[in-house]
């Protein structure tokens, strides 16, 4: 499919939980083989995995995560390379860290958030996507075994997250705030960073 389309050939990257050079690999990747891995699912829709997948990387949300995460991952890259090294000085360390905190600090304004909005639009644009829900497509339909009883809680349904304001809010800076609060503030200790699997 990528040959079909004209990319570059490359390959995916599987995801790891322990190194964040990784995490930026896997989402770098996917972004770059976003229209051959659409097209491929399109023809694939004979299955309900790639049916899902298909509709998840499709939602405006998901596209903006993406470069959302690419842009945040991309800036504690350097940093986390450096705590890989085998001589870690503390000092620079600590200096390092304090320079990426208050990097990824500026990095929380509206400006920031409505720029992630806009690259995910285009990708969505040029990937002929639309970025509203198809209608009910954000509800579940209630088995008929359900209807004599009340249900307090959904099982799975999320609301559908589109406008700038709503993934601002509920998004980009509660996963911001908790980069920079957990990852860095609390998991870099004496030289070593932690996996970031808690912003997955």
């Amino acid at each position: 499919m990528q040959k079909a389309l004209g990319l570059e050939k490359s390959e995916l990257v599987q995801l790891s939980k322990t190194r964040w050079a990784c995490q930026l690999k896997s989402v770098t990747a996917v972004i770059a083989n976003l229209p051959a891995l659409l097209k491929s699912l399109t023809e694939l829709t004979s299955t309900t995995t790639a049916i899902g997948l298909l509709s998840k990387l499709s939602r405006l949300s998901n596209v903006y995560m993406l470069v959302m995460f690419k842009a945040l991952l991309s800036t504690t890259e350097g940093l986390h390379k450096y705590l890989q090294k085998e001589d870690v000085d503390l000092a620079q360390a600590t200096w390092y860290k304090d320079a990426v905190l208050e990097t990824l600090r500026s990095m929380r304004t509206e400006e920031m958030a409505e720029k992630f909005y806009n690259q995910a639009k285009e990708i969505l644009e040029a990937n002929h996507l639309s970025e509203t829900p198809a209608p009910g497509g954000s509800q579940k339909r209630k088995q008929k075994r359900l209807d004599d009883y009340v249900v307090e809680s959904t099982t799975g349904t999320r609301a559908y997250v589109s406008t700038l304001d709503k993934i601002r809010n509920h998004i980009f800076y509660p996963c911001l705030d908790r980069m920079v609060k957990i990852q860095f503030e609390s998991q870099v200790r004496a030289g070593q960073a932690l996996a970031p699997d808690v912003l997955y």
